[in-house]
């Protein structure tokens, strides 16, 4: 017969729950892209503190805004066999606990980037956190078309990084940040297409699930475009020439992947999908460090 819970697995259980609210794998391809952003935006010798400082940043924003979406969509993860394990649905944590986890963590990320990396960054985190709370989220319910909204605040990592070193954006970060709108379309549309009858149970208006050839469209045209976008680093002397060779190599292998989710349609072929554009984004970011200009 097995006794009580001790308080040191039930602390070790709440702290797992806390951190699966954060969604980590998420946060930490968010922190390489704003990384290679922050590199990239200051050539030569690192600034080793800045870059530890913008990470710290970047997690309590994403840590605070995934805690309170966790909070808002609650009882849609309930309904959805995928998600019904989140801390909240499975009663892991109160809702009143990943609220006040979430609004204390953008609070804080908030003060630090605007103290540490000045208005403009601190800018860019506020918008981050209002368009994908307030309006993103809010329209899942409301309109298919949703992911447009959600992928421009989801784009902005570069943006917050390139703030970061410099103090201002410019017309290379909003290259970058174009690169990463593009890239969530693919990702996200696949992952709608394989859970489409689960969002559609649950009420979420996804373009998958309620127009599936359109979507499909729009998945194989951003991949097009994402692979091209790729490629303008090196006119806006992001890169060096070579590492048009690298990125060929990596959209050519990437658009593959996404023209056989889109030709087969299978569940396998979208989750290859979203597995190739997690590696496609995290190497095409290693590239650009690599053979920065």
């Amino acid at each position: 017969m097995s006794g009580p819970r001790s308080p040191l697995r039930s602390a070790g259980q709440r702290l797992r729950a806390y951190l699966e609210l954060t969604k980590p794998r998420i946060t930490a391809l968010l922190l390489l892209v704003a990384a290679a952003s922050f590199l990239l935006a200051r050539p030569g010798t690192p600034d080793w503190g800045g870059l530890l400082a913008l990470a710290g940043c970047l997690w309590l924003l994403a840590a605070g805004l995934f805690a309170i979406n966790h909070f808002q969509e609650r009882e849609l993860d309930a309904r959805m066999l995928r998600t019904r394990s989140r801390p909240l649905p499975a009663g892991r944590l109160r809702p009143a606990e990943a609220l006040g986890f979430g609004v204390g963590l953008s609070l804080l990320a908030l003060a630090s980037t605007t103290l540490r990396f000045g208005w403009v960054a601190g800018g860019v985190a506020l918008f981050t956190l209002v368009s994908y709370l307030f309006v993103y989220t809010p329209l899942k319910l409301r309109t298919p078309y949703h992911a447009f909204l959600g992928a421009v605040s989801g784009a902005t990592p570069p943006l917050l990084g390139w703030a970061a070193a410099t103090g201002s954006l410019s017309p290379a970060a909003m290259l970058l940040g174009a690169v990463l709108f593009l890239w969530q379309f693919p990702h996200f549309l696949a992952i709608g297409a394989l859970y489409a009858e689960e969002y559609r149970a649950a009420g979420v208006r996804v373009l998958p699930a309620e127009r599936p050839t359109q979507s499909l469209g729009v998945l194989a045209g951003s991949q097009v475009l994402l692979v091209l976008a790729s490629f303008a680093t090196v006119p806006a002397g992001l890169s060096r020439p070579e590492y048009l060779g690298g990125a060929g190599l990596l959209g050519a292998l990437y658009l593959a992947v996404g023209w056989l989710a889109v030709r087969r349609g299978r569940p396998r072929d979208f989750r290859r999908l979203i597995l190739a554009s997690v590696l496609y984004l995290a190497a095409l970011c290693l590239l650009l460090l690599a053979l920065r200009a």
